[in-house]
């Protein structure tokens, strides 16, 4: 997925992995700001403004270790 969004085939910005979260990657597209990750079999995907992305998202489970396709 986050390296569909790196080739440029969807409306999204390329994906920065967040540096004080390893596996949490940030994109901005339709509707807004993205914070997308894995954390054991679930695929969070959060949409909104940056500031209410970034705090729902710490409330969240971490990434998990490894990568994200």
């Amino acid at each position: 997925m986050v390296d569909g969004m790196s080739a440029g085939r969807t409306p999204f910005e390329q994906p920065r992995e967040q540096t004080a979260a390893p596996g949490r990657w940030i994109t901005v597209g339709p509707g807004g700001h993205n914070a997308l990750w894995a954390s054991g079999s679930l695929l969070f995907w959060l949409q909104g403004e940056p500031d209410a992305v970034m705090r729902a998202a710490d409330e969240l489970p971490a990434p998990s270790r490894g990568q994200l396709t």
